[in-house]
C-alpha cells in the first residue's frame, strides 16, 4: 500500500506541473502567446526545488553536477536534476502566465459561491454559457440512474435534497463555477431533450462520472466522444451558433481515472512516465479542439493530490492531512465494511452505508469526492489566493 500511495503521490506532481504547459509545442514560444491579454513577462523569480533547480547547489555537494546529468541540454552536468531542461527552463520559454490570469479573471473575489456584476465583468468579459467536460468532478447527471451510485440515497442529500446524479451530497465543482459567472448550472448533454430551448441557453454539461481522458474501467463517453457531442450539437446549428459562443467558458475535468486504470491493469511501473505524457499530450488535443469549436476561455482545474484520497488514506486511518476540518480526509459516507461503500445496500435493501452526522464538518463524501461544503473550502481558497494575486498584475 505504501508503495501505491507513493506512486499517486508521483503522479500528482507530474501532472501538476504537465497541465499548466497545456499549449506547450515542444519548448518553443512567439510573441504572440506572451502578449496574450495584452501582458508580457520580463522576468520570473523560481522558488522551490529540483523540479526547479537550474544550478545552485555546489558542484561538490550535488549529483547534479555529475555525468550523466545533462548529456540531453547543454550536452554535460550543469546543475540540473534531469538528462536536460527542467521546469523553469520550459517555463521562462514559454509563458503560461496568461492561463492563470484566465483563472484569475473566472475566479477571483470568489466568496463561497456568490458573484456579482463586477466580478463577472472582468476585463470587459461577462459569461453568458458555461461548457463542461470530464468527469464525476463535474457531472451532474449525465449517467443513466440505473447504472450509478449518483442517483442513490443518501448522495443529493444536501442539494437538492434528494439523489439527482452529482457525485456528493450536494453540489460539485460545476454548479460553484456557474453560480460565480452568474449563469445557472448548464443542463446535463443526457437530459437535453427534456430541457426547454431557453434553459439550454446556459451551455451544457457533457461530462461523466468515472471516464477519462482516454477509456477507463467506467464503460461511457470519454473526453474525446464528449467533445465529439459538443462538437455536433454545434454543426446541427438549432441549440447553438458561433456567435453565442463568444461569451463562453468551459470548464474541463481530469480527475485521474486514467491513472487508476493503468493501476488496476497491473501495467509496468516503468511504463508510467510515458503514460503521463500520453494523457497530458491528449489533454491538450482536447483543450485546442474546444478552442477551435469557438470557446476561447478553457479553465483546466489541476489533478487532486491522489494519495490523499480517503481510498488511499483508510490504511492509514485517514491521518495524512492537516486542515480546519474535524477529520479532513475521512469520508462522511462510508461502507459499514470494506464491502461496501456509499449508498450501498444489500439484496434485501438494507442499507449498508454510515453517515456522518453533519456533512459540513467533512471534507470527503465518500472515497473519492469532496461534499459540497469540501467543494466550497476550494472555491474559498481559490478567492484568498488568486484574488490576491490577480491584484498584483
Amino acid at each position: 500500500m505504501d508503495s501505491l500511495i507513493k506512486l499517486f503521490v508521483c503522479l500528482y506532481v507530474f501532472l501538476f506541473t504537465s497541465l499548466l504547459f497545456a499549449e506547450i509545442n515542444g519548448v518553443e514560444g512567439s510573441d504572440k502567446n506572451h502578449r496574450l491579454y495584452g501582458f508580457r513577462p520580463t522576468k520570473l523569480f523560481v522558488f522551490g526545488d529540483s523540479y526547479a533547480d537550474t544550478g545552485n547547489i555546489k558542484k561538490s555537494l550535488s549529483s547534479s553536477w555529475k555525468f550523466p546529468y545533462g548529456i540531453t541540454f547543454p550536452g554535460k552536468p550543469a546543475g540540473r536534476f534531469s538528462d536536460g531542461r527542467v521546469a523553469t527552463d520550459f517555463l521562462g520559454k514559454l509563458s503560461f502566465l496568461a492561463i492563470l490570469k484566465l483563472l484569475r479573471t473566472i475566479f477571483s473575489e470568489i466568496n463561497g459561491v456568490e458573484g456579482s456584476d463586477k466580478n463577472h465583468r472582468l476585463y470587459g468579459f461577462r459569461p453568458t454559457k458555461l461548457f463542461v467536460f470530464g468527469d464525476s468532478y463535474a457531472d451532474t447527471g449525465n449517467i443513466k440512474k440505473s447504472l450509478s451510485i449518483s442517483w442513490k440515497f443518501p448522495y443529493g442529500i444536501t442539494f437538492p435534497g434528494k439523489p439527482a446524479g452529482r457525485f456528493s451530497d450536494g453540489r460539485v465543482a460545476t454548479d460553484f463555477l456557474a453560480k460565480f459567472v452568474g449563469i445557472k448550472s448548464p443542463i446535463p448533454y443526457f437530459w437535453k431533450n427534456y430541457a426547454g430551448k431557453k434553459r439550454l441557453q446556459h451551455g451544457m454539461n457533457f461530462a461523466y462520472g468515472g471516464t477519462g481522458v482516454f477509456n477507463t474501467q467506467v464503460p461511457l463517453p470519454n473526453m474525446t466522444t464528449q467533445i465529439d457531442f459538443f462538437k455536433n450539437i454545434l454543426t446541427a446549428g438549432d441549440i447553438y451558433i458561433p456567435s453565442n459562443l463568444i461569451s463562453s467558458v468551459a470548464l474541463v475535468s481530469v480527475a485521474g481515472n486514467d491513472y487508476s486504470t493503468f493501476i488496476s491493469q497491473n501495467r509496468p511501473a516503468p511504463d508510467f512516465p510515458a503514460f503521463i505524457k500520453q494523457v497530458v499530450d491528449q489533454t491538450e488535443v482536447n483543450l485546442r479542439r474546444i478552442h477551435a469549436l469557438g470557446v476561447k476561455k478553457v479553465a483546466v482545474p489541476l489533478l487532486q493530490p491522489l494519495g490523499c484520497l480517503p481510498g488511499i488514506t483508510f490504511a492509514s486511518s485517514f491521518q495524512r492531512w492537516s486542515t480546519p476540518f474535524q477529520s479532513p480526509l475521512k469520508p462522511c459516507c462510508v461502507g459499514v465494511s470494506s464491502e461496501y461503500n456509499c449508498g450501498s445496500v444489500d439484496e434485501k435493501g438494507v442499507k449498508k452505508y454510515m453517515i456522518c452526522d453533519d456533512p459540513k464538518s467533512a471534507f470527503f463524501w465518500d472515497g473519492s469526492h469532496p461534499t459540497e461544503e469540501g467543494w466550497r473550502s476550494v472555491y474559498s481558497v481559490l478567492h484568498q489566493s488568486l484574488t490576491a494575486s490577480f491584484r498584483l498584475l
